[in-house]
């Protein structure tokens, strides 16, 4: 695959999440402000039940293979602030992958400790990429390796920086939407024990009844 090739179809990804995350968002805000919203954010968990750790693992994934495309593929060599987001997500293709399976819904409290951080020197590489008098001369990049060199930049508004923010801010999302129900087994177990807590209830008359009798 040659590198505009990729920058295209990574570029679409990234699209496609938009989307998503002004769908959420706007959900999202709804629900702060109606009851119709509060039930339209609870039918979107409804739709992606069981789905949101799986989704993001698989957006984990093509970051990273995404990402050493371009740096083994296309020999384009990640700067200082790109290890740092690398350090973020990489370890969630794995951390996920493992939920996936093991289908632990607790994951998304480790997978939010790594997003944040990422998603903050994300936004920050982002800003000096389009603003590099912000970068102060203390932590610039390496000359050779400046950080704010735009190396992608699909329709003009879309370059490394804004996709790895895009993945840590679509799987943090994901992570927001899972739910962390009661399992179905506890539920038959609570059902058990209503209908125990009901025969006492009903033994004494089946002992009056059998008292009549007697007599």
């Amino acid at each position: 695959m040659e590198k505009s090739s990729a920058d295209l179809v990574f570029g679409m990804l990234t699209l496609i999440c938009w989307a998503f995350l002004v769908v959420v968002g706007i959900v999202a805000l709804s629900a702060l402000f109606s009851q119709a919203g509060k039930s339209a954010l609870s039918r979107l968990q409804d739709m992606l039940e069981g789905q949101t750790i799986p989704l993001a693992w698989v957006i984990a994934l093509v970051a990273m293979v995404g990402s050493l495309m371009y740096s083994e593929a296309f020999h384009l060599v990640p700067c200082r602030y790109c290890w740092f987001q690398r350090i973020g997500i990489y370890p969630l293709a794995i951390i996920l992958g493992i939920a996936v399976f093991t289908r632990d819904r607790g994951v998304k409290k480790y997978v939010l400790g790594l997003n944040i951080p990422t998603i903050l020197v994300s936004t920050w590489h982002v800003l000096i990429e389009r603003f590099p008098d912000l970068e102060p001369e203390s932590l610039s990049c390496d000359p050779l390796n400046p950080c704010t060199q735009i190396v992608v930049n699909q329709f003009r508004i879309i370059t490394l920086p804004t996709m790895a923010l895009t993945t840590s801010v679509t799987i943090a999302t994901l992570m927001l939407l899972t739910r962390r129900h009661v399992s179905a087994d506890l539920g038959e177990q609570d059902e058990s024990e209503e209908t125990e807590d009901g025969e006492p209830v009903e033994e004494p008359y089946e002992t009056v009844d059998r008292q009549s009798s007697a007599v």
